[in-house]
């Protein structure tokens, strides 16, 4: 049998041919390893909380974002809810309106304005933004249209006054005061109560101006000053008195007649994202 030796130049070019190869895969496993890491590391999605502070009422939102790859903005989607007391207290601390009747029990009666208003709102937004890099700052600009409804209850009372007498520095001095019942069991100030319960649903727009700030690759703030213009509209409306057998003071007890209204106001937000 005879036996076949590769040549020296043979050898070569066999180990050059296996290098490249070699190479070749490895550049390839890289490259690959390089492009799963940075499809790993674009994160196209975010969740936050945003508290807001809103016609001098506290409330929260609740915001997601979805970033589009080569474009310069933005998705943004938020539920804003709020629930407030405008004026809330005890009719104890209040000054109420006094009028006579005449009544010789009752000679003085009150109105009590002090538990004002109340209610609850909800708003979903849906807008876009744009990121602007400016000065090692990035600015964002953003416009959102919403949908909203609103919550509003305001009540007045009629409540018994007393004379109260009392002396200070050698001087007689008096005051009226709400009726202070003989025992907790033996009657009430609270005469009668209005109390105009209305639903709005809102239409409108927002215009946003903020600074974004990244503590890391997934986490991120941003604060906001906005400016809004809404249209409410009536969708219903109830008038209930706490005691519809007294007539004689019901007309004392006045609301204003609701109109849709269309409203301009400013708002300031700081919210907290995760991205993912």
């Amino acid at each position: 049998m005879r036996k076949h030796y590769l040549t020296k130049t043979q050898n070569m070019k066999v180990n050059k041919t296996i290098g490249v190869l070699f190479l070749s895969a490895f550049t390839t496993i890289s490259y690959s390893q390089e492009v799963k890491a940075l499809v790993k590391k674009e994160r196209k999605n975010s969740i936050g909380l945003e508290f807001r502070v809103d016609e001098n009422f506290p409330n929260i939102g609740f915001t997601y974002r979805r970033f589009f790859k080569d474009s310069k903005y933005n998705l943004r989607l938020n539920l804003n809810l709020a629930n407030f007391d405008r004026f809330g207290g005890s009719g104890l601390l209040s000054s109420p309106a006094l009028f006579e009747t005449n009544d010789s029990t009752r000679p003085i009666m009150g109105i009590d304005n002090s538990y004002g208003q109340s209610g609850s709102s909800q708003k979903i937004e849906i807008g876009l933004e744009r990121i602007i890099d400016l000065h090692r700052f990035k600015f964002i600009v953003g416009a959102d249209l919403f949908l909203g409804h609103d919550f509003r209850s305001k009540t007045q009372n009629i409540v018994e006054m007393e004379k109260y007498e009392f002396t200070e520095n050698g001087s007689s001095y008096f005051k009226y005061q709400l009726r202070q019942s003989d025992s907790i069991f033996n009657g009430s100030f609270l005469v009668n109560s209005l109390t105009v319960n209305r639903n709005y649903m809102k239409l409108g727009a927002n215009l946003r101006v903020g600074v974004k700030h990244k503590f890391s690759s997934r986490l991120y703030t941003t604060a906001f000053f906005g400016a809004r213009i809404e249209q409410s509209m009536l969708v219903r409306e109830s008038i209930n008195y706490s005691n519809d057998s007294n007539d004689s003071f019901k007309d004392r007890l006045t609301y204003s007649s609701s109109i849709n209204i269309l409203n301009i106001t400013g708002f300031l937000s700081i919210g907290l994202h995760y991205r993912f």
